[in-house]
């Protein structure tokens, strides 16, 4: 053959494998559709209602689940298309979530992404803030110097109008040493959980925790009056409001105008049964009628 005959036949040649490539990643893919119904047919979920399969899913996971690949809901958009299919297609199972700072890298993404999927259900978020056993002997405001992802933040009070049960953790870990006085620090903390971009209205949340686990043995950290007006003001529709491990510290020089919220049911500050001392109780008032 001449050499212009042979690049002909290898051009040839390169158009009938290219064909053959393409009808191999057919083959291919109707295998894969094939056996994606041989597993739709015996897959037991993949014959239920819908509305059975969601509610089982719903059952399978933690009421505050963590934004992660191996855990559920997320693990379950890996196991097979009809799964992931039933995951995505139930708002409720992205609807709660616990966040545990420091974040994760990639969260403020992962965020976004999974709140979409909750579409318009109401939200229950879950954020506790690990300090470490240094946290008795620094000022906290060091302490959550970089804890505190601002973006993360933002996407949270982003959607707050449809925030339905809200709890904020500060965790740290159990310390033999003389304690310092840390009243202040659920102040502070609040201070700078709200950050540059706090919360706007919460016209839905009904619950709303804040405890402060720091292991301090006897001692309570206590809370002002103005942080706490702060956070009812925004939530008028509020059932629960929960303060645990903190007292409420009433100063006679604080001024504070008066707060109606006409569906709370439940006030705890302290522990329970532990009662806010005077002048504390002169200041909380229950409306009848």
């Amino acid at each position: 053959m001449s050499l212009p005959e042979l690049h002909a036949r290898i051009v040839k040649l390169d158009t009938e494998i290219g064909l053959q490539r393409e009808l191999l990643r057919k083959l291919e893919r109707d295998k894969s559709l094939a056996q994606c119904q041989i597993n739709a047919v015996l897959d037991p979920m993949a014959r239920l209602p819908f509305e059975i399969s969601s509610e089982i899913f719903l059952e399978t996971i933690d009421p505050f689940p963590e934004p992660k690949a191996l855990h559920a809901p997320m693990l379950l958009l890996n196991i097979c298309h009809s799964w992931s299919d039933i995951a995505l297609s139930t708002p409720a199972l992205w609807a709660a979530f616990n966040i545990v700072f420091p974040c994760a890298r990639g969260l403020k993404e992962i965020l976004p992404i999974w709140l979409e999927r909750a579409q318009n259900h109401p939200l229950s978020f879950r954020t506790r803030l690990r300090m470490g056993s240094q946290c008795k002997r620094l000022p906290l405001s060091i302490l959550l110097e970089g804890k505190f992802d601002q973006d993360v933040v933002s996407v949270i009070w982003g959607h707050g109008k449809q925030l339905k049960h809200l709890e904020i953790v500060l965790e740290g870990e159990e310390e033999e040493e003389e304690e310092e006085d840390t009243d202040e620090r659920p102040n502070e903390l609040m201070e700078l959980w709200s950050g540059t971009t706090g919360p706007g209205p919460l016209p839905s949340l009904v619950t709303l925790t804040i405890s402060d686990a720091l292991d301090r043995g006897s001692e309570f950290s206590g809370i002002s009056p103005s942080h706490v007006f702060k956070l009812l003001r925004l939530a008028p529709n509020l059932t629960e409001c929960l303060f645990f491990d903190m007292d409420i510290i009433f100063d006679n020089d604080d001024a504070i105008d008066g707060l109606l919220l006409p569906n709370l049911r439940r006030l705890t500050f302290g522990e329970d049964g532990r009662c806010p001392t005077p002048p504390g109780k002169a200041d909380l008032k229950l409306r009848s009628g």
